[in-house]
């Protein structure tokens, strides 16, 4: 967490630190790479014994997660404030409701991202993953319903025959784990990753779904 005495700076600073990591991914070997999510907010903050607290830190760190890997998520307030001021351009992300946060925020996304070195990455073109869905709804038995929906979704997807789909049990490995799309892709040897999230209120359920093609992400 770093506190920037404007948006401007903290948004050029964040293009600065994915710009090195993706120099330094260029050389490293691939197990050494470093991929950063970096959500950025401006608001008020309260500092207290070298640490500091307030909705700005809150929303800012609820943000980090909606980025990609090598990515930058910001909040409406910010791309106000840096729009036109950058050298890279800013995109709408969809609507998303933020964990523990009463208020609507909309967000956006710096279009810069780390281009990950896939020379040693051989994807099975038609190798497909289901990550486990993620919870997040302050209720935590809505977990038993994200993963039963994920099995249903593996077993869907397998029965199309033109696709190849990395089993329930491997893919649910990775429920909690903080890996890159990439890595993940590596590991099972998948070129398309499915991943999304729920959110239970009362009677209503909201269900959020992303596909991501690992050789659109990894390919110059």
């Amino acid at each position: 967490m770093v506190e920037f005495s404007s948006a401007l700076d903290a948004v050029e600073c964040s293009i600065n630190i994915q710009r090195e990591l993706d120099a330094y991914n260029a050389q490293a070997k691939q197990q050494k790479n470093i991929y950063l999510r970096i959500g950025i907010h401006v608001g008020d903050v309260v500092q207290k014994e070298n640490d500091i607290y307030g909705d700005g830190v809150n929303i800012s760190s609820r943000l980090e997660p909606l980025a990609d890997p090598g990515g930058i998520c910001i909040s409406e307030d910010v791309a106000r404030q840096v729009q036109n001021k950058i050298s890279v351009p800013i995109e709408k992300m969809d609507p998303t409701e933020l964990k523990n946060i009463s208020l609507p925020v909309e967000t956006y996304q710096i279009k810069f991202y780390a281009k990950p070195n896939v020379a040693k990455q051989k994807p099975d073109n038609n190798r497909l993953a289901v990550l486990p869905f993620q919870n997040i709804s302050p209720d935590p038995d809505t977990d038993y319903f994200s993963d039963g929906l994920t099995e249903e979704l593996t077993m869907q997807l397998a029965h199309i025959k033109e696709l190849k789909v990395v089993s329930r049990t491997t893919s649910m490995q990775y429920k909690g784990v903080n890996k890159s799309m990439v890595e993940i892709g590596n590991e099972l040897k998948a070129r398309f990753i499915l991943e999304g999230s729920i959110r239970r209120h009362k009677d209503e359920l909201r269900i959020t779904a992303k596909s991501t093609n690992l050789s659109r992400i990894c390919n110059p």
